[in-house]
């Protein structure tokens, strides 16, 4: 069996460099030409896709229709990306440079803890 691991296309919010977390934003037209070129790749390369699992999110979801058209998607919370809480909505970079606290979430995720 051969899993395969795709990211969600360019979002308004990840061209703004905010923070998504469970919050949504769109793909934007740099997204979708992401999505559907690499559908087109995996047509072309006749890469054998048995099913398709996406977070129910709307920029997971959109991606996924758009790359597998002809399939099925199976949507599932438990994919979703996680909850962010106070940092949904908010500027990456100032996060980065205001909540010292949190420098290892940025810099050395291996080390971030929440309490």
């Amino acid at each position: 069996m051969k899993l395969y691991l795709i990211r969600h296309g360019e979002t308004l919010w990840n061209r703004a460099r905010i923070f998504q977390g469970k919050q949504d934003s769109p793909l934007t037209d740099i997204g979708i030409a992401q999505a559907i070129a690499l559908g087109e790749y995996i047509k072309k390369e006749e890469i054998e896709v048995d099913e398709v699992f996406s977070s129910p999110l709307g920029r997971a979801f959109d991606t996924a229709k758009l790359v597998f058209s002809e399939k099925e998607i199976i949507s599932d919370w438990n994919l979703a990306e996680m909850a962010f809480g106070d940092w949904e909505g908010k500027d990456i970079d100032h996060l980065k440079a205001y909540e010292k606290e949190n420098h290892n979430f940025f810099h050395k995720a291996h080390l971030y803890r929440t309490s």
